[in-house]
């Protein structure tokens, strides 16, 4: 994990080392500030066999571009692929063609099935009502309504008739 050093990459980063840390034991997990090591140094943390996996919990504009230019540069010489925070999506300044050199893969806090009925029903009926696709915000909340309102139903099925 490569960190600027930003107050708010904590909300991002101890979450996701908590649950690595229960949940990969075996592998090599190092974290560094950027401020204490440097762009130039970073090769020394990267290992030159197998993949690399460099976790940015960072949303600052001059970090991101240093390190993904730095990352880009090291990626002749080293395998690397890039976890990036959610929020990674609504940046705009962030080039596509070197997220993809640099194997990136942004996190995000909801999974869609696509293929399961209620959510091929809930896109059709939003498709023709709204002519559009439904967003992020639209998704989770069809999603919470949904968990809601079988909770609700399942309750009431249960209690006795007063």
């Amino acid at each position: 994990m490569i960190r600027s050093g930003q107050a708010d990459e904590f909300k991002f980063a101890v979450p996701f080392k908590k649950y690595r840390d229960s949940l990969l034991k075996q592998t090599t997990f190092s974290e560094i500030g950027i401020k204490a090591i440097g762009y130039e140094h970073v090769y020394k943390h990267l290992n030159p066999v197998g993949l690399n996996v460099v976790v940015l919990p960072a949303t600052d504009r001059n970090f991101l571009l240093s390190i993904t230019k730095e990352l880009l540069k090291l990626s002749s010489n080293f395998q690397i692929a890039v976890i990036g925070h959610p929020g990674w999506e609504k940046l705009q300044f962030l080039d596509a063609a070197t997220m993809q050199k640099l194997n990136t893969h942004i996190t995000s806090s909801y999974k869609v099935d696509y293929k399961t009925p209620r959510v091929e029903h809930f896109l059709a009926k939003y498709r023709a009502k709204y002519s559009l696709e439904p967003s992020e915000y639209a998704i989770k909340g069809f999603d919470i309504a949904y968990y809601f309102a079988s909770l609700m139903n399942k309750k009431v099925r249960l209690s006795p008739m007063t």
